[in-house]
Parts: C-alpha cells; sequence; structure tokens
C-alpha cells in the first residue's frame, strides 16, 4: 500500500482520484476499507491507513474458528459469535456469505448494489464523469479565456454544471458511492438530479440496511445540490444562485433580456453616432460594457445579475462595430475593401 502512495504521489492527477485508485487496488472487502473511501488527500489516506492496520490486525485477533459442539450436544459460545456476523454479499444476519443464497449472481456492483457486472459497467453510472488531469485542466481554462466575443462568455457564466441532491446525512464509513446509491433513485441517464428518497436514512443505516428500495417515496432537493466541477472547473453564476431543477429556466431568460439589451443598445449607440460622432460612441459602448461586466461578479439575485447582463449586451455590438468603422474612414481609399 505504501509503494502506490510513493508511486502516486508522482502522478499528476486529483488527490481524490489518487486516494480512490489507491484503495480500489487493496486487496480486502469493501465493507473493511470504507474508513479509506472516507479521505480526501493523500495526506489524510496515511492517516486513515494506520486506522485501517489497527482495525485490520483486531479483526485478525477476533476472528474465532467454528469449534465442535460441545458433548452435551449445545452449540459451543464461537458458534453463537458467528450467529451474530452480517453476511458481507447481502447485509443478512442469518447466514455468512460462504452460504448466501446470492452467491452465484456474480460479483456486486458499488454503485447501484446490483449483481452481475462491476462499477465501471453499470448503466446506472454517470456517463459524464471523467478525470481531468491539473495539465488539461490548464489546457482547458486558457481555451475558455480567449473566448472572443461576449456572447460566449454569457453561455459560460449561465453554464449549468452537473449536479445531484446535497444528501444531508453523514454516517461513519460510508462511502460515497454507498451514500449516493441509497439516497438518490436511479433512472435511464444515471443518478436523478432533482428528486431523492424521502426516507429516515440514520434509522436505515442503524438497521444495517445499505440497498434502496424502488418503491421509497421520493421528494425534490431540499438542501440544495452538490456540483461536479471536475469537467468544468469553475463555479458558474446557474451553480452559485441554484438555477437547476424548477429554477433551469432562469439561465435562458438571462440569456434571452442580453439580446434584447444588443438590440437597444444598437439603436440608442446609433444615434449617439450620427449626433455626437462615433468615437464618443464608441467610448460610451466600452465604458458601459467595463462597468456593467465588474458589476455582474458582484450580483446576489436573479434580477440583479439580469439587469447587469442587459447593459453589458446594450454594449455589445457596438465595442467592435464602431472601431470597425473608424479603422474603415482612417484607411486610405484604395484599400478599403470596396475599391
Amino acid at each position: 500500500m505504501y509503494r502506490m502512495l510513493e508511486i502516486a504521489s508522482h502522478v499528476d492527477i486529483e488527490d481524490e482520484a489518487k486516494v480512490e485508485y489507491i484503495v480500489d487496488g487493496i486487496i480486502d472487502d469493501e465493507n473493511n476499507k470504507n474508513i479509506l473511501y472516507g479521505a480526501t488527500s493523500i495526506k489524510e489516506l496515511r492517516k486513515r491507513l494506520v486506522m485501517y492496520e489497527e482495525q485490520k490486525s483486531r479483526r485478525a485477533k477476533s476472528i474465532v474458528k467454528p469449534a465442535k459442539t460441545q458433548k452435551n450436544g449445545k452449540p459451543s459460545q464461537s458458534v453463537d459469535a458467528m450467529k451474530k456476523r452480517r453476511c458481507f454479499i447481502c447485509g443478512s444476519e442469518d447466514h455468512l456469505s460462504v452460504k448466501c443464497p446470492e452467491r452465484g449472481e456474480g460479483v456486486r456492483c458499488s454503485e447501484c448494489s446490483g449483481f452481475g457486472h462491476i462499477a465501471a459497467r453499470c448503466t446506472a453510472r454517470p456517463k459524464e464523469t471523467c478525470v481531468v488531469s491539473r495539465s488539461e485542466k490548464g489546457k482547458y481554462v486558457a481555451t475558455l479565456s480567449l473566448t472572443r466575443h461576449s456572447l460566449q462568455l454569457e453561455s459560460l457564466a449561465t453554464l449549468v454544471i452537473r449536479f445531484l441532491c446535497k444528501i444531508g446525512y453523514e454516517h461513519q464509513g460510508t462511502y460515497r458511492r454507498n451514500r449516493l446509491s441509497l439516497a438518490i433513485p436511479v433512472n435511464r441517464e444515471g443518478y436523478s438530479r432533482c428528486s431523492m428518497y424521502d426516507v429516515n436514512y440514520t434509522e436505515i443505516l442503524l438497521n444495517g440496511s445499505h440497498v434502496p428500495d424502488p418503491s421509497w417515496p421520493t421528494k425534490d432537493c431540499q438542501q440544495g445540490w452538490e456540483f461536479n466541477y471536475t469537467t468544468v472547473p469553475y463555479a458558474s453564476v446557474a451553480s452559485e444562485l441554484g438555477w437547476v431543477c424548477q429554477y433551469d429556466a432562469l439561465p435562458t431568460i438571462a440569456q434571452s433580456i442580453f439580446f434584447i439589451g444588443a438590440i437597444f443598445g444598437g439603436l440608442i449607440f446609433g444615434w449617439v453616432a450620427d449626433q455626437y460622432g462615433r468615437i464618443p460612441a464608441l467610448l460610451g459602448a466600452n465604458l458601459m460594457g467595463f462597468l456593467a461586466g465588474v458589476a455582474t461578479a458582484f450580483t446576489g439575485s436573479f434580477w440583479q445579475f439580469t439587469l447587469c447582463r442587459f447593459f453589458v449586451g446594450f454594449a455589445f455590438d457596438n465595442c467592435f462595430t464602431m472601431m470597425y468603422i473608424l479603422g474603415n474612414r482612417f484607411s486610405i481609399i484604395s484599400f478599403l475593401p470596396w475599391n
């Protein structure tokens, strides 16, 4: 395990991905490795490895071999102790894994708790999830930063990032995938984004159940959403203000108002250019776009954001249209495109 830690420290990937790869490579039952799955960094994983080794040694000492029945025909205490142990395949206390009726159904998926496939081939697994290295993130951010028009920036500002319902419970030793499988319903596209099971998770976990029941009632996300910044490594206004699910129309409305501002801006700045000249119109358009763009970063509600984007759209076309016309007017006649 420590050799794997040393190798992973030289690979340029996210710490959470390193932790997952290292823990998945440890040959042990997944229930025994739950304490390792909770780590979010290599440093924290080292601490949890010490705890894992201690638990592993305690488990090795506590394993009791099944003893024969006593002379009086009664089972020994070790047999009674084994009856209290839980089957790690189905979670039942009535039998061990060697006698589990579901043993012949194949491997068990850690995503949906189904049998016959692994998590990498699970149909309920979100298809868009991927791990992006830091170097790839730098290229991606650079590409986004080189956008030429406010139209592209507007789309990025209102970009809706992958999200799921925020799970309002934590349980020691419960890996995040198991919590998602227990709390979030699964549909054809993967985990449901706007609903979760309406049950008492603490009571269910205390009862030893880790498999969701599709007949459980569901409810809307009442505690917010968790956004996945793996693919898109930055927060947008849609994720910061929660414009998803029942509010998913707000980004589209904001973009529409942006273009309404562009219509009025073309009319007003066109009149200013005719009455006072194109240079005052150019300076006014750039000044308005600058102030409204800076103000956008400090908005905290939909209407504040929409008002700022309206004025950015107001100056949108005129920032370069006026400059293009002025460049033509100051060019030598022989170089004009219509000559």
